[in-house]
């Protein structure tokens, strides 16, 4: 440790400094957000055009103050994925005063690692996952009213904004955690629960799992299952990677130990 033990108080006191901060960053990431809130609507809207515009459908606001809502809602969702890396740094500097240099790097590599996995997941949902969900039910719309059109019944799709841009905002924060899959299995590794032989020899168990969870919460179409699976499996190679990497760093101080025993 490169510093003394602090008296409570100014560990509080420098909580309370690092929260401030936030909160005035936060402030800033959504005015910045609310001022580019008609740009970020329609960046929500860009997986959702290509497949309105093959059947003609429309987007609709129902009630006077669902626009205004939805811009606010935006807003601090966009706040929030900005003050992450933030919020994550903040955390770092107030731990890493207290930790070991090793401490540090292993902390460092999992909070980089954390936050990158996250993002990874939220860029993957947004132009593969989506795309593929709205192809599949706007489809299965399409296709569900064969006696209507044989009776020529006009159809028309009308697709609420607010309701389109929660379900984008809930799958983006779904896969954003699910992303996080390597850092828990390293989390149950260091515990002991689980050991590196176990996730080598259940290899193929997992695997099925994988594409056995991405067929539940897909669309049951082969293209979206393989879409969703094979990450969930690179992830699961990931934590394994993850683990003997930190195993191959707890040793190399292990055996320097043992060089200078006599």
């Amino acid at each position: 440790m490169q510093e003394s033990r602090q008296p409570i108080s100014k560990h509080l006191t420098e909580v309370k400094h690092r929260l401030l901060l936030l909160s005035a960053l936060g402030v800033v990431f959504f005015t910045i957000a609310w001022i580019f809130r008609v740009e970020l609507t329609d960046f929500y809207l860009l997986p959702l055009s290509p497949v309105l515009k093959k059947i003609a459908g429309k987007v609709v606001v129902t009630k006077v103050f669902d626009l205004f809502l939805l811009h606010v809602k935006t807003s601090i969702f966009v706040t929030i994925l900005a003050l992450l890396p933030v919020a994550l740094y903040s955390f770092w500097g107030f731990l890493a005063p207290g930790l070991h240099e090793h401490e540090k790097k292993t902390l460092r590599a999992l909070l980089v690692l954390g936050s990158s996995l996250f993002y990874l997941g939220v860029i993957i949902c947004y132009f593969t996952f989506i795309p593929f969900v709205l192809h599949f039910f706007i489809d299965y719309w399409s296709n569900s009213s064969p006696l209507l059109e044989k009776m020529q019944v006009p159809q028309e799709l009308l697709l609420s904004l607010p309701d389109y841009v929660s379900f984008t905002q809930t799958f983006l924060l779904i896969f954003g955690p699910l992303f996080e899959f390597p850092l828990i299995i390293y989390g149950l590794y260091s515990m002991g629960v689980i050991s590196i032989e176990d996730l080598t020899q259940y290899r193929r168990h997992a695997i099925v799992i994988c594409f056995v969870a991405s067929a539940i919460f897909t669309p049951p179409d082969p293209i979206s299952m393989v879409c969703m699976g094979i990450p969930m499996v690179l992830l699961y190679e990931l934590g394994i990677f993850i683990c003997k990497k930190m195993e191959k760093r707890a040793a190399v101080p292990s055996s320097a130990l043992a060089m200078v025993k006599p």
